[in-house]
């Protein structure tokens, strides 16, 4: 009887949105961002473990990899990964993230095992991101509604910016604080222009699902930036050194993988 609730409770609330891309619920929400707040924890002490220097450069180096995860994601969504039968849903949330995170991981060690210079870790995010971004290139169809996104997203981000640093907060012109800023801009532009504007896409998270039912869509963007705007401060000012960095290439993450995923959706016309 327990076995049969547990395989019913699985399969509803994780399997199912899965298969059926449906989106997500607030059990999967909540377990995702568990499992989120453990892997933080878990990746800070192994990287701390192997005297690993969380810095620009390394910053730098790992934006590729942030990128690929957007290209997967996009491609999965136009039957990419098909050829691979079940195993394509590892090329969709939340597995995307730690199979980017593995290709990323492990050039990671090989560089810091034989004292290799850190560009060579960017250099390889940066082939891999050629590879995986051919299958979108021979995609493209919309480009100038891409263009209108990416646009948005850099005026918003610089209105920010300017906003921040006008008011004295001059850590802003660092890439390691902008940068986070500018992920959630093109998570929120690609989201509000592709269901406000071009119509015929929705939302599949639970707290902006709720906020779209009260608000313009168009008001996710200056809310999302302001709120990447006070993460990014807050962090700042609790957290030392190593845990900023950390938590700031988190936020970057949650914003910039969903966001070049929807830019490049809507450049596909998917």
């Amino acid at each position: 009887m327990i076995f049969m609730f547990l395989s019913e409770f699985v399969n509803k609330y994780y399997i199912e949105p899965i298969v059926e891309g449906t989106g997500y619920n607030v059990v999967n929400t909540v377990t995702y961002l568990a499992i989120l707040v453990l892997s933080v924890f878990l990746v800070f002490k192994a990287l701390n473990k192997m005297n690993i220097g969380l810095n620009r450069d390394l910053w730098i180096n790992l934006l590729p990899f942030v990128f690929l995860g957007g290209v997967v994601r996009a491609l999965m969504d136009i039957g990419f990964f098909d050829s691979l039968g079940v195993f394509r849903y590892l090329f969709t949330s939340p597995f995307v993230f730690f199979m980017v995170f593995l290709m990323a991981f492990i050039p990671l060690v090989i560089v810091n095992r034989f004292d290799l210079k850190i560009r060579y870790l960017g250099l390889f995010g940066v082939a891999l991101l050629i590879v995986f971004s051919v299958g979108i290139i021979s995609n493209v169809s919309e480009f100038g509604f891409f263009s209108l996104i990416i646009g948005l997203a850099i005026l918003g981000c610089f209105l920010t910016y300017l906003i921040l640093v006008l008011l004295g907060f001059d850590e802003f012109k660092d890439i390691v604080n902008w940068s986070p800023i500018f992920s959630h801009s093109l998570d929120a532009s690609a989201t509000a222009l592709a269901i406000g504007f071009i119509g015929g896409y929705g939302e599949q998270h639970v707290l902006p699902s709720l906020l779209f039912e009260h608000l313009s869509v168009f008001a996710f963007i200056p809310l999302k930036l302001a709120l990447a705007a006070a993460a990014v401060y807050y962090v700042n000012e609790v957290f030392s050194n190593d845990w900023k960095w950390i938590l700031k290439f988190t936020i970057l993450v949650v914003g910039l993988g969903p966001g070049v995923r929807n830019a490049l959706i809507v450049l596909m016309g998917v």
